[in-house]
């Protein structure tokens, strides 16, 4: 067996959890690891965490306090002048000219559409790469710091997602962790030179998890190909936090589908991926109160109607996330709940960088964390319980 089953299968073991109360004091993290969260302008009352930073400060932080290496492995580079990002820029650009090696991996097919940053960067000095997935992308969100620090989330490189997005992610001072996440960097690195052979990624199930206090950590990958995964597969680490559920589920996430959808240029396909669906489906047959947030985004067709499907489910509840258009003007690709995490029981889940789709699994390069504590698990209930019962969520439409 592999991964966190040995822990999950501990935790059936266990009687029953008593799930936090809402005015139950939350358990507090331990030193080196916070949640970090954005929050959309002007839903800042219902949504803001004052106990979370928020992702700019925290970006900053790390940049700032860089003193030999700085790799950012990200989806895309969008940037706007005097925006909130344009102060992370600066901090890397100056983290590159105080000696820092700085180095970014990008998705090459979203290199296309935004290389602003990618062609002001060129000439810094500053290393940049491409990767190009057949039919995928490099979807992760990482940042790395001389071999101590992980920054992981659904934070993409873009000001909207710092000022326009509500987002959450991971922030971790732990240099085992670390490594492992940089062994990972470092092999996709490689890839986007054209390496035909890489560095493997060695298994890590000898070293993890990692303990933090109360907290065990364990880093899931995909896409699910041991050559990318170290043998830690992310959709694996899924199916067991959810068969170990006993009382409640509660999962946040853009968009959700067993649907497999396609795009020009991609090879054979499935028509369908069931895995989560089926094991979200038994837990709620089994009795586990689970509920699903998607964004607005996610309920378009076609991935409606297998939405409605699954709401029929007893003991399963959907909701919908809508952020309001901001009073200054409209924004493209913004105003959206962009969040990716799962709590069960209050006291295990994951936190990553998929969305709950086929190619998140299997086709794309996204990373997560895997953790059994329930000081994280305690504030991670806490945001979906703020988001979920906030003023910003809707039912399926035609409910």
């Amino acid at each position: 067996m592999k991964l966190h089953t040995a822990l999950l299968a501990a935790a059936l073991l266990l009687p029953a959890p008593l799930l936090a109360s809402e005015d139950e004091e939350l358990k507090p993290l331990p030193a080196g690891l916070e949640l970090v969260e954005s929050v959309p302008l002007e839903t800042e009352q219902a949504l803001d965490d004052p106990a979370i930073r928020q992702t700019q400060e925290v970006w900053l932080e790390m940049i700032n306090g860089a003193k030999e290496s700085l790799d950012l492995e990200f989806f895309y580079l969008r940037f706007e002048p005097k925006t909130s990002l344009e102060p992370v820029v600066k901090a890397v650009e100056a983290a590159r000219a105080r000696g820092v090696r700085v180095r970014v991996l990008l998705d090459a097919k979203f290199l296309i559409t935004y290389p602003q940053l990618w062609e002001r960067w060129a000439p810094l000095g500053i290393q940049l790469r491409k990767i190009k997935f057949p039919s995928g992308v490099q979807h992760t969100k990482l940042m790395l710091v001389d071999g101590r620090e992980i920054f992981l989330g659904s934070q993409n490189f873009d000001f909207t997602s710092l000022s326009h997005i509500r987002e959450l992610g991971v922030h971790i001072t732990q240099p085992e962790l670390e490594s492992c996440y940089q062994q990972a960097f470092e092999h996709d690195w490689a890839v986007a030179e054209g390496d035909t052979s890489p560095p493997k990624l060695s298994p890590v199930t000898a070293r993890f998890p990692v303990k933090m206090g109360e907290l065990e950590l364990f880093p899931v990958f995909s896409p699910n190909d041991p050559q990318w995964n170290a043998g830690n597969p992310e959709e694996l680490a899924l199916v067991e936090l959810l068969r170990s559920a006993r009382q409640r589920i509660d999962l946040q996430v853009m968009s959700y589908s067993p649907l497999v959808i396609s795009h020009p240029g991609d090879g054979p396909l499935p028509k369908r991926y069931e895995t989560l669906d089926i094991e979200l489906r038994a837990a709620a047959a089994r009795g586990v109160e689970v509920h699903l947030l998607v964004s607005d985004w996610g309920v378009k067709p076609p991935l409606l109607a297998p939405l409605e499907a699954l709401s029929t489910v007893p003991h399963l509840e959907i909701k919908v996330s809508h952020i309001p258009p901001w009073s200054g003007g409209e924004i493209p690709y913004a105003r959206v709940g962009h969040s990716k995490y799962l709590v069960v029981d209050g006291q295990r889940g994951w936190l990553g960088t998929s969305n709950w789709e086929y190619s998140y699994f299997m086709t794309s390069r996204d990373m997560g964390l895997v953790f059994e504590g329930k000081s994280l698990g305690g504030r991670l209930q806490n945001f979906f319980e703020r988001d979920w019962n906030g003023p910003y969520v809707r039912n399926l439409p035609g409910k």
